[in-house]
């Protein structure tokens, strides 16, 4: 059974979507924000979408893991693709 194989059913979960069984893990997110901030925020979240005018990441359980207005964002990559969105 695959949820037996998981030790740390927090940081992944399965879901069930158009008959496949889909594998969400949690990954690091570096976010970067525009001046005058200039920091950079790192978060572990399974997933990241643009809804409205927010970036929202999520845990692997479907709960929200961080919510930023995108008028302060300048980017935001992850840990496994590393790719400046």
């Amino acid at each position: 059974m695959l949820w037996g194989a998981l030790e740390n059913p927090d940081a992944a979960a399965f879901s069930l979507s158009r008959g496949t069984i889909e594998l969400m893990i949690e990954k690091t997110y570096i976010v970067r924000f525009r001046p005058p901030e200039t920091t950079v925020q790192v978060l572990i979240a399974a997933s990241a979408e643009v809804a409205d005018d927010y970036l929202v990441m999520f845990k692997a359980n479907g709960a929200m893991a961080a919510m930023f207005a995108m008028e302060v964002v300048e980017s935001w990559s992850d840990s496994e693709t590393d790719l400046l969105l």
